[in-house]
């Protein structure tokens, strides 16, 4: 039995958090089966401590009140570091974005999220008060206190069926709302998404604070009793190494409404390629790995332009470093971050998508290159693992440069006719990836409803 102590009150008005208790399987029309057993959620044995916890925030509130009366739409709340409109997040709040477009119409979702991007920057947004997001509702919290002081009402009067995290590694918007469930015997359902920080490239940075974060959730229990959300084979092993009975479901990443392929024709020379990077600047992006590319194919008719947040100045000294060493250097731009909404027409304008990423576990950016029906160039790790056969782009092993520098080579060498030929075909696997859109929206709801249909009996 592991003790621990919180550092932390509600406000004096005596906020409160509640008990979720188990909602009937039959609530929910949706159905999916998820392997293996439960783990039961653990709670704070009781003690003077943890009356003087439930006296403060709320005393949770007995099973099949009225509260708990069958309705229409099940209730998730969820929680994220960061969250439109954001232009420095990524991948993981566009993800999140496609969840809230789709099922808003289908569930009552609220969102609770910081109010700045990565880089402290303040958002143009109404802080601290519920905001209208399509049919949901967002929260966006100034600081970790006002997202203290609304915790405690967020769950006990909006009563959710579901937490959904969107994160594993965030303090204020993970590990906290967590403690205070598993404090206050939270009965609901618990998905969490960990986004890729599992893997490898991705624990290696900040890796100290990973490694505590994760011992820190073994030592608590934080993890029992949660759905983990994956996107691929290779996040479930990295997932199961770090935490082994974890239950885990995949689910590939929503689309956005509405969206569609949209071809464009660009002029392809023989012998010229224009190729572009869009993302963050960061070194499990392995932009340096990009412009050293460059150098093994010396050409200058053979460019790159870098679009993105710079989410690691020292490495991007580093990629400067590296371009200045290019016999030309003006071969790469940096053209800034890319407007939210604006990337598909961003990939439009250039022949190609370099992207020889460490690792992804969906890679948004990815989607959006091949809706411009342009080929992307890849590493192994990312889901999108059958390009190359697609004839969609090319799918390199990162430790073999050589053969990723003639791939790029064989593309300049195009004419305009092999060009588009090229494209028709990213084309046709495009469409038939948004075939099965409805089907992981479908999915989505179902991983949702099993959540909270599962919860374990007190």
């Amino acid at each position: 039995m592991y003790t621990f102590k919180i550092g932390f009150l509600p406000n004096s008005k005596g906020d409160g958090l509640c008990n979720r208790m188990a909602r009937p399987a039959e609530k929910y029309n949706h159905s999916m089966t998820l392997g293996g057993d439960r783990d039961s959620i653990p709670t704070i044995r009781n003690s003077p401590r943890r009356s003087f916890i439930l006296d403060r925030l709320g005393k949770p509130r007995a099973a099949n009140t009225p509260q708990d009366a069958p309705n229409s739409r099940m209730k998730a709340l969820i929680f994220s570091d960061f969250f439109c409109p954001s232009r420095q997040a990524g991948g993981s709040a566009t993800a999140l974005d496609y969840i809230v477009r789709r099922l808003d119409s289908s569930m009552a979702i609220e969102v609770i999220t910081r109010s700045t991007e990565p880089d402290g920057t303040t958002l143009d947004v109404h802080a601290d008060s519920w905001q209208p997001y399509g049919n949901a509702l967002i929260r966006y919290c100034s600081r970790t206190s006002a997202l203290l002081r609304l915790l405690p009402d967020a769950i006990r009067s909006k009563s959710p069926d579901l937490l959904f995290f969107n994160s594993l590694f965030s303090p204020s918007y993970t590990i906290l709302p967590l403690i205070i469930a598993r404090i206050l015997g939270y009965r609901g359902g618990i998905v969490l998404a960990p986004r890729g920080e599992l893997f490898e490239s991705a624990l290696a940075l900040g890796a100290l604070k990973k490694r505590l974060a994760i011992r820190l959730m073994r030592v608590l229990h934080l993890h029992r009793g949660v759905i983990w959300q994956v996107t691929s084979e290779f996040e479930e092993n990295e997932v199961k190494r770090n935490f082994p009975s974890a239950r885990v479901t995949r689910c590939n990443e929503l689309l956005p409404p509405g969206v569609e392929v949209a071809r464009r024709p660009i002029a392809k020379e023989a012998g010229s390629l224009r190729l572009v990077f869009v993302s963050r600047l960061a070194r499990n992006k392995n932009l340096l790995y990009a412009i050293q590319l460059l150098e093994r194919v010396k050409d200058k008719n053979v460019t790159l332009d870098i679009y993105g947040p710079i989410d690691d100045p020292t490495y991007w000294e580093e990629c400067q470093v590296a371009i200045a060493k290019l016999d030309d250097p003006g071969r790469v731009r940096y053209k800034g971050i890319a407007e939210r909404g604006q990337v598909v027409d961003i990939f439009a304008g250039y022949h190609a998508f370099l992207f020889p990423t460490l690792g992804e576990n969906y890679g948004y950016v990815i989607l959006e290159a091949l809706l411009a029906c342009r080929p992307v160039f890849l590493g192994t790790e990312t889901p999108w693992r059958n390009l190359d056969e697609a004839g969609a782009g090319a799918v390199i092993d990162l430790g073999q440069p050589d053969v990723f520098a003639k791939k790029i080579e064989s593309l300049r060498d195009m004419t305009q006719e092999a060009f588009d030929e090229t494209c028709s075909k990213v084309e046709i696997y495009t469409k038939a990836y948004l075939l099965a859109d409805e089907s992981l929206t479908q999915r989505q709801i179902a991983v949702f409803s099993q959540a909270a249909s599962a919860s374990p009996e007190a």
